[in-house]
C-alpha cells in the first residue's frame, strides 16, 4: 500500500499546487510512514494532529529536520512535518 501511495503522491501534490491559497502538510512517523495528511489556506496555521502511540515508544514532538514544529506559526509553503 506504501507504494501505490507513492507513486501517486506526485500527483496529488500536483493537484494540491494548483490552487496557490493552498498547502499540503505531511505528518510521518519515525518509520517515515505517512501519519496524517492536511491542507490548509495560506498564512493560516494549522491544527495538531492526533497524538501517535506506539507501546514502549514516547512521542517527543512534530519535527521538520530538527526542530519542533511551532503550530502557532503561519503557513506559507507545503510542509513535511
Amino acid at each position: 500500500m506504501y507504494r501505490k501511495f507513492l507513486l501517486v503522491l506526485p500527483f496529488i501534490i500536483f493537484l494540491l499546487s494548483c490552487d496557490s491559497n493552498l498547502h499540503s502538510a505531511l505528518f510521518f512517523v519515525e518509520n517515515e510512514d505517512i501519519y496524517y495528511t492536511t491542507q490548509v489556506e495560506k498564512n493560516s496555521v494549522i491544527i495538531e494532529p492526533d497524538t501517535p502511540s506506539r507501546k514502549g515508544y514516547t512521542f517527543q514532538g512534530w519535527y521538520i529536520d530538527d526542530t519542533l514544529y511551532d503550530f502557532d506559526a503561519f503557513v506559507t509553503s507545503d510542509l513535511n512535518i
